[in-house]
């Protein structure tokens, strides 16, 4: 990558330092948007510091879709779930049972 014109020596250490990891995305189709319920008609909403998926996206909150809800796990978390597809589910509707607990994630 080139920037014209040319960053400083500080900045361009600061590009060259950031590093990419594994990240885990899963979408979730659900019979409804129970999350409705308690938040009200939304698009995003945050889970606890530190949980392994800290934000969920309705994507289709605002149109005619599916009731899913979308996260990303990432590091630290992804390296004890990867190619793990049940260990995923059962993390993803923890954190979803943890801010929830009323709500019956299984039968949703």
């Amino acid at each position: 990558m080139r920037f014209r014109p040319a960053l400083p020596q500080s900045k361009l250490a600061a590009v060259e330092g950031v590093r990419s990891g594994g990240v885990i995305k899963v979408i979730a189709e659900f019979r409804r948007p129970w999350w409705e319920d308690v938040l009200g008609h939304i698009g995003f909403f945050r889970s606890a510091p530190g949980a392994a998926f800290h934000g969920f996206w309705a994507p289709f909150w605002d149109r005619t879709g599916p009731s899913a809800l979308s996260s990303l796990m990432g590091i630290p978390h992804v390296k004890d779930a990867t190619g793990d597809s049940g260990r995923i589910r059962s993390i993803f509707l923890s954190v979803l049972s943890e801010m929830f607990p009323r709500v019956d994630l299984e039968s949703e």
